[in-house]
């Protein structure tokens, strides 16, 4: 579990904080009870891009250190290992629909979802709820030689799926992993995109992003095939309005 104040600059002001209990319903109860925001993919990427490039202000000593330069240094490592070392949920959404699929950057369907409306792990819709996201739909096949595997740079870059649930972010991200691949000397491959095999109906499950850092293997892989009704397996973190 990641502690609410490791994600924060200010340990007074907790701004970012983790629900991780029960299934995904009741983590974004829990966000929407205590009047946050869950985040988006590219939320969360622009909050890893922040803090791995932090302004020369951003981080504070505690005031009663007695090295500050070395304490806002600690600091600075405990924030980049929360946001850039482990998975993290969002409210970010994979919708399919027999052979068509869309990516939904914020995906309001999915975090008002209720256990009821859970099969086979996915939250099921109707055909209005899914023509009422205007995103723009891909057809399933191909997509296939898209995802499943590793990615250089260059593919990341040009991945239309990353390029939906990235948005703006996309390019400084990709120079994020992709440095911190070559500054570790790993394989210049990463951001591999998993998704969830076909199912009958048409089904919604979120999308989570994996860390990227020195000791995580995959790299910032992309999955979109987990269980919404699985205990205990998420990490959704919701951030002030």
């Amino acid at each position: 579990m990641t502690a609410d104040v490791e994600l924060n600059e200010d340990q007074n002001q907790t701004t970012y904080r983790t629900f991780e209990t029960g299934t995904y319903m009741n983590a974004m109860q829990g966000i929407l009870a205590d009047k946050r925001v869950p985040m988006t993919i590219r939320e969360i990427a622009k909050r890893r891009i922040d803090v791995f490039n932090p302004g020369t202000d951003s981080i504070k000593p505690d005031k009663d250190a007695t090295d500050p330069e070395r304490n806002a240094a600690l600091k600075l490592q405990k924030l980049q290992a929360a946001w850039g070392g482990t998975f993290y949920d969002s409210s970010s959404a994979f919708v399919q629909y027999v052979n068509e699929v869309k990516f939904v950057e914020r995906c309001d369907l999915l975090t008002h979802a209720k256990e009821n409306q859970i099969s086979r792990g996915a939250l099921v819709i109707d055909e209005s709820q899914y023509s009422s996201l205007k995103e723009r739909s891909f057809k399933r096949p191909e997509l296939e030689k898209l995802v499943g595997r590793r990615l250089n740079k260059e593919e990341a870059l040009e991945n239309p799926i990353w390029k939906v649930l990235l948005g703006d972010t996309l390019e400084s991200y990709v120079n994020l992993v992709f440095e911190d691949l070559q500054r570790d000397k790993r394989p210049a491959m990463g951001m591999e995109i998993r998704l969830a095999a076909l199912q009958e109906g048409i089904t919604v499950r979120d999308c989570y992003i994996h860390g990227f850092t020195h000791g995580t293997s995959s790299a910032s892989q992309l999955v979109c095939d987990g269980d919404l009704d699985k205990k205990d397996a998420f990490r959704v973190v919701g951030r002030l309005p």
